[in-house]
């Protein structure tokens, strides 16, 4: 006769709870959430049981510490990224790693040596010295859509969030009034924000009525899921690249579709864009 051990029978439980579709999700969730806090210092957060589904409240207080300690870069494709370190080495040993998202590869893209950056062979011409602190990856691709690490030795200073998108580019004259495309599900979120150049500019919840001034979503985005953002009487200065995410109870923050648009404001026959 066999005997199912208590632990075995807890386990299959929880598999059983978790949708299938979904059990690579928690584990990609759980690895770079035990790296962010070992970033931000918090040594007990490696020693936790892996995150669950069903660890609500943990996962929540981890992704507080994500948004305090991990920044993220937003980037069109073709365009140049500035990654800078929030910290120091004494060692004078720091290197800038790359982080792939799935799979966990890293491949190392510069070292700081005597105060200047020098780039490794496969990325001699794409990352350039900007400061003991800075270096531009210029040239961004869809593979540089990842984690990028500055390490002390073995230690981790900072990582920083690279998400690179395709930009939908909309045209306008001066003075006109442009719609600047959004869409997504709007079932159980609370509401929508659009950013200009990573600066939030709009925000529009379920229970607020019409925003004032120049800029506007539909009335009914939540009941079509249109997000799309209505700029009048475009100016020189509306020009830049626009973000729209919807944001949830949770205050856990979703793209919407395209990922990114690239709002261009025409001016005597010459466009001035972000």
């Amino acid at each position: 006769m066999s005997v199912t051990h208590p632990n075995s029978i807890k386990e299959q439980t929880q598999k059983q709870h978790r949708p299938a579709g979904r059990v690579h999700e928690w584990a990609e969730r759980e690895f770079m959430f035990r790296r962010r806090a070992a970033v931000c210092r918090y040594p007990f957060i490696p020693h936790l049981q892996p995150l669950r589904s069903d660890m609500a409240p943990l996962w929540m207080l981890v992704f507080g510490i994500y948004i305090l300690c991990v920044s993220g870069k937003l980037v069109n494709l073709n365009d140049t990224v500035q990654l800078t370190v929030n910290g120091s080495c004494a060692a004078a040993d720091m290197q800038l790693v790359r982080v792939q998202r799935t799979g966990h590869n890293t491949r190392t893209l510069a070292r700081l040596v005597g105060g200047v950056w020098q780039p490794t062979e496969d990325y001699k011409d794409r990352v350039h010295h900007v400061s003991a602190s800075s270096v531009n990856l210029t040239w961004i691709n869809f593979n540089d859509d990842a984690f990028y690490e500055f390490t002390c030795k073995t230690d981790l200073i900072t990582i920083i969030d690279v998400t690179v998108v395709f930009p939908y580019d909309v045209r306008v004259s001066e003075g006109e009034t442009a719609r600047i495309p959004c869409f997504s599900s709007t079932e159980r979120i609370q509401g929508v924000r659009w950013e200009r150049d990573g600066e939030l500019i709009l925000v529009q919840n379920r229970s607020s009525g019409q925003p004032e001034g120049r800029l506007s979503v539909s009335p009914v985005w939540v009941q079509t899921g249109d997000l799309s953002l209505t700029v009048e009487d475009a100016q020189l200065e509306d020009g830049g690249s626009y973000i729209c995410y919807t944001v949830d109870g949770h205050g856990e923050k979703t793209r919407g579709k395209p990922d990114a648009v690239k709002f261009v404001v025409q001016h005597f026959g010459i466009f001035q864009q972000g």
